[in-house]
């Protein structure tokens, strides 16, 4: 429809592997044969934290002097938070709805812990600054409360409820320190409440985790990327930060420089996805310039 592409994955990352294999391709098919070695990945895994099919192309080898994702927007990103994910659970007394008085509802326990974690979110936005990040969503940091989960029928007293929330937090934060102020938080909710002092709420930490990235801007490899593209897009494209996680944080693992740069898009993950066509050319000039720059070229 007109200048957008439709359709989940559209632009997250559909959008981005065709920029990826057609910058490469038109080098090729107009005899500009790259003089250093560029690789090309499409993998597995990437969405649910773990990196594993880049991280498995790493492992086997296969790395370079520079690493690109083009996750998207047509901003060249150097970092992103960690991320956390944590369960918090609540007990209540279940009863019979027709004398629901004599037990206790989790879900007004819950909401007791819901508004303590919002808060939370709120004060760790206005006390964390972090000026990437902030170009890119207006904040810096969020702590979402993904799912809610309570009680096993409309006639019954909820005995139990379950929160599962996403913390971020920022690359100078100490993780464990960060996971305490969640526990602080869950304690200030439960004060003048007895029920919930008699019962406190469980928290549960995942396992899987995203660790924070920074990439420096005046990496040799950033800076040739930034050449290249404000060239190619007569403009100075910008330097921000993503405030979600990336595989681009397995870089530095691996002595690579890293960025994020992509076609532009909205309603990523959401309903009517879609990916800005032009903004897909773009990224794919920008791609073919730098593999020009910085491996040259041999015209066969």
């Amino acid at each position: 429809m007109g200048n957008r592409l439709y359709g989940r994955g559209a632009c997250d990352m559909k959008a981005g592997l065709m920029a990826n294999y057609y910058a490469l391709k038109a080098l090729l098919e107009t005899g500009h044969k790259p003089e250093g070695t560029v690789i090309l990945q499409s993998v597995i895994e990437e969405e649910y934290m773990t990196g594993g099919g880049t991280l498995a192309c790493l492992l086997e080898g296969f790395t370079a002097d520079g690493f690109i994702v083009t996750e998207p927007n047509l901003k060249i990103i150097i970092a992103h938070p960690g991320v956390l994910l944590f369960k918090v659970k609540v007990v209540g007394k279940s009863t019979h709805a027709g004398v629901a008085h004599t037990g206790v509802n989790a879900i007004g326990k819950m909401n007791r812990v819901y508004e303590a974690l919002i808060e939370l979110g709120e004060k760790r936005a206005q006390t964390n600054p972090y000026p990437l990040f902030e170009k890119q969503s207006g904040r810096s940091c969020h702590l979402n409360i993904g799912t809610y989960r309570a009680g096993d029928w409309i006639s019954t007293v909820a005995g139990w409820a379950e929160i599962e929330c996403r913390l971020s937090h920022l690359p100078a934060e100490n993780a464990d320190e960060v996971k305490q102020q969640v526990q602080q938080a869950i304690k200030r909710a439960m004060e003048g409440d007895e029920w919930l002092l008699q019962h406190p709420p469980q928290v549960i930490w995942y396992e899987r985790q995203v660790i924070p990235w920074e990439q420096s801007p005046n990496d040799p490899f950033i800076l040739a990327f930034k050449s290249a593209a404000d060239s190619t897009l007569k403009s100075d494209i910008e330097i921000a930060g993503a405030t979600w996680g990336m595989d681009t944080r397995l870089a530095p693992y691996f002595n690579m420089p890293a960025i994020s740069f992509g076609p532009n898009g909205g309603n990523i993950h959401g309903v009517d996805e879609y990916v800005d066509i032009d903004s897909v050319l773009d990224c794919t000039k920008v791609l073919a310039a730098f593999i020009m720059d910085w491996c040259g070229v041999q015209t066969v």
